[in-house]
């Protein structure tokens, strides 16, 4: 029985026994049987971790994670029984070169995978923290490192392919001088990023002017950055130029400072003057969205008694800023003319005066 076993063992198929296929066989069952055991337990771990992450990306990303992992355990294996079964070099070799690419392709996914983990994740705690600058480069820096590793990996597979990878690196590097010097205005704007995201004169959401452009900053690219003007336009501007511009950041400014001028009429008395500037600043400093105030009687205008009032508001909304003017100038409106207090507007008065001269003559 068991001569006949080994005889049947021995049998040869394709310049392989039998023997050697059934290892085959099993080692791919066992690589299938780890994969299966592996890879739940690996998610569930990844899933632990990241057990207060709710976001459906994030989840999917740890599945991805999970089936490249099992595909490499298959490739592992796959390269292993290749090694083991007797074929011809030409088959063997074109074998390994696909299982060379299959193994970069899927070191490449799951590096994609992982670093999609890492975002996601960071990205989520970013979002608790007050600065905007980690949510602009965690995004970044990912795409950074996935360009990173596709370029080793690439590298790794053409070595093994045979080619000769450092003449493909010196010609990469004089065609990347070439490339350099071509796309001077391209490599300008992203040194103009990386001092953008170093210096943080601004940051998404922030309404800045920047050569007369005003709004709130949208995105900040690596190209360059694109503000929404309070027209409702999209204005993109170079990060070379954003790096070297005069920005006006009104975002960052405390308060919001208003200064008016209010004329009452040149027959207003003394006493109703000095009421008039007792009613603004009672109404100014009275107000909740008052930080400081300033109101003196500055000049004598070509037709009004012009009291100067400066405001600075605590509120940086617009609305809320706008909201608080009006409030304040309804009380204004209404004090004055319970105080009998007349505002000015643009007049002339002319005097005419009987020549009696020219009476006499005519």
């Amino acid at each position: 029985m068991l001569k006949n076993l080994q005889t049947f063992l021995e049998y040869r198929f394709l310049d392989n026994s039998l023997k050697v296929y059934f290892v085959v066989f099993g080692i791919i069952l066992c690589t299938g049987i780890i994969a299966n055991i592996l890879s739940p337990f690996i998610a569930r771990r990844i899933k632990r971790i990241l057990q207060n992450t709710g976001k459906k990306t994030l989840q999917e990303a740890v599945e991805a994670t999970t089936r490249s992992l099992t595909m490499f355990l298959y490739v592992i294996a796959i390269s292993f029984s290749t090694s083991i079964l007797t074929v011809n070099t030409p088959i063997k070799i074109l074998l390994k070169h696909i299982i060379h690419l299959a193994s970069g392709v899927i070191i490449i996914y799951f590096i994609f995978r992982i670093v999609d983990i890492l975002v996601a994740y960071l990205g989520e705690k970013a979002e608790t923290t007050k600065t905007k600058l980690d949510d602009m480069l965690i995004p970044i820096t990912g795409k950074t490192i996935k360009i990173f590793f596709v370029v080793i990996t690439v590298l790794f597979i053409l070595n093994n392919l045979g080619y000769n990878i450092t003449s493909l690196v010196a010609g990469l590097g004089l065609g990347g001088l070439a490339v350099a010097m071509a796309a001077q205005d391209t490599l300008k704007n992203f040194f103009g990023a990386v001092a953008i995201f170093i210096d943080r004169p601004y940051t998404i959401g922030d309404r800045v002017i920047v050569e007369g452009v005003d709004g709130p900053i949208e995105q900040i690219g690596l190209r360059s950055t694109r503000i929404r003007t309070l027209d409702g336009t999209l204005v993109t501007i170079p990060n070379s130029r954003m790096a070297d511009a005069i920005i006006n950041n009104i975002q960052k400014r405390p308060t919001r400072k208003t200064m008016n001028t209010i004329g009452v009429t040149y027959d207003t008395s003394i006493e109703k003057m000095r009421r008039a500037i007792e009613i603004i600043r009672g109404i100014m400093k009275d107000h909740p969205g008052t930080e400081n105030h300033l109101v003196y009687w500055k000049d004598y205008g070509p037709y009004s008694l012009n009291i100067f009032a400066i405001h600075w508001c605590k509120y940086l909304a617009y609305d809320k800023y706008l909201e608080c003017l009006q409030e304040m100038n309804f009380q204004i409106k209404e004090s004055f003319e319970k105080e009998s207090i007349e505002f000015a507007f643009p007049s002339q008065t002319l005097y005419l005066q009987n020549d009696k001269s020219l009476d006499k003559t005519v």
